[in-house]
């Protein structure tokens, strides 16, 4: 579909004014999920990322999930398939994982979390335990999410050592959450582990 096509198509709460115009660039990700929208809104999307900015993009496509909806090409339960696949887009869009994008299911997990969804990560890998009285510097260090900003609270650290995760979140004070991995497990899976230690700390 293209831009002719959806002033033909007409809409029902938009203008086009609203579609702010430029080129979004996707990771290989986002053009996964686009393409699931695309699907659900039974139309093809592809085109739209080098016609439009992303908030423009986002703006579009939820017009033409409403659009659709009115014009019943879809039904009540594709309109709200569609609308929460695209707030995924928009959360991938607003955040940043860039240094994670190999690693999907903490990028599914923070951005269907609206509280994880609010923070900004740091990643810090050790080779070697907390015990150790003489640490040594971190091998690997990440930073993904939502850039909150120099003085926000909300700001959380992830230490991952040999043997278990620390996980603190500025807002907590001096409160670590703790859970111990497995020798074998992914710098993934161990980073999972300790947003699981977290929530579950608020869940018990």
């Amino acid at each position: 579909m293209n831009k002719k096509d959806i002033n033909q198509l007409g809409s029902v709460h938009s203008t086009q004014s609203e579609f702010e115009e430029g080129v979004t660039v996707l990771t290989k990700y986002q053009e996964v999920v686009l393409g699931q929208i695309s699907t659900v809104l039974k139309d093809d999307y592809s085109s739209f990322p080098g016609q439009y900015a992303p908030k423009g993009l986002v703006s579009i496509l939820r017009n033409q999930a409403d659009t659709k909806s009115g014009y019943d090409s879809i039904n009540a339960t594709e309109r709200r398939q569609a609308l929460n696949l695209i707030r995924k887009l928009e959360l991938q869009l607003e955040l940043d994982f860039s240094e994670i994008e190999d690693m999907p299911s903490i990028i599914d997990r923070i951005i269907e979390s609206e509280n994880l969804s609010k923070m900004y990560y740091y990643v810090s890998q050790y080779d070697n335990y907390p015990a150790n009285p003489n640490p040594t510097s971190s091998i690997n260090k990440l930073r993904f999410g939502k850039n909150v900003g120099k003085f926000s609270v909300d700001k959380v650290h992830i230490d991952i050592y040999n043997d278990k995760v620390k996980l603190h979140w500025e807002a907590e004070g001096a409160k670590w959450h703790e859970a111990p991995v497995k020798h074998q497990s992914s710098l993934e899976e161990r980073i999972m582990n300790a947003l699981n230690a977290w929530t579950d700390f608020y869940h018990k």
